[in-house]
């Protein structure tokens, strides 16, 4: 396969963009899971990041924290959404929609950098999963949509362990998944998880 056709393909699946900016959480389709991701870098420069799979009901599949050590926020992005790509991978979900706030991760997924760039290595992981054997897609959503990635990121500053996986909501992400809709069930974790 060439780069030249290797690109476009990254273009398709990275950043099936149609204009529509995402106003509020929306479910993905039945058989999908959505994956939202955020980075956050605090005061000092220490980056975190943070994620949550849930399913086409809006039940919590599986959540993660992370602590990154010191990296600028575009890292941060960027292994935030391979942490989150690589669990769904873990977890054998066949269908992702992966949402990041960041542009600029969705641009250097899209763009060859080569391997002199600084995220060249998170880059090309991140690549190399969306070609493997099943069906994701990256998205753009504002902040304001992915409120639970975005509390799971700001609150892993403060873990005592440097990566934390939850199969059930923390108490704290609560109240950000019931922003997310006003059906309440989509506050709720999976039972069958």
């Amino acid at each position: 396969m060439t780069e030249a056709v290797e690109q476009g393909k990254y273009k398709h699946l990275v950043f099936n963009y149609n204009g529509v900016v995402e106003d509020r959480w929306k479910l993905p389709e039945e058989g999908t899971v959505r994956l939202d991701t955020d980075g956050s870098v605090n005061n000092q420069g220490r980056a975190a990041g943070g994620g949550v799979v849930r399913d086409h009901q809006g039940y919590w599949k599986v959540g993660f924290q992370r602590k990154l050590g010191y990296m600028p926020s575009t890292a941060a992005e960027l292994t935030s959404l391979l942490t989150g790509l690589r669990l769904c991978k873990q977890y054998k979900y066949q269908r992702v929609v992966a949402y990041t706030d960041s542009t600029e991760t969705i641009q250097l997924l899209m763009q060859d950098g080569g391997p002199q760039h600084p995220y060249w290595a998170e880059i090309e992981e991140i690549r190399e999963l969306i070609y493997s054997d099943w069906d994701v897609k990256i998205r753009h959503a504002p902040r304001e949509t992915i409120r639970c990635a975005d509390f799971l990121a700001r609150m892993a500053h403060n873990l005592m362990e440097e990566y934390c996986v939850w199969t059930n909501p923390p108490t704290g992400c609560l109240n950000q998944l019931g922003l997310d809709s006003a059906q309440p069930n989509m506050v709720m974790a999976d039972r069958s998880s």
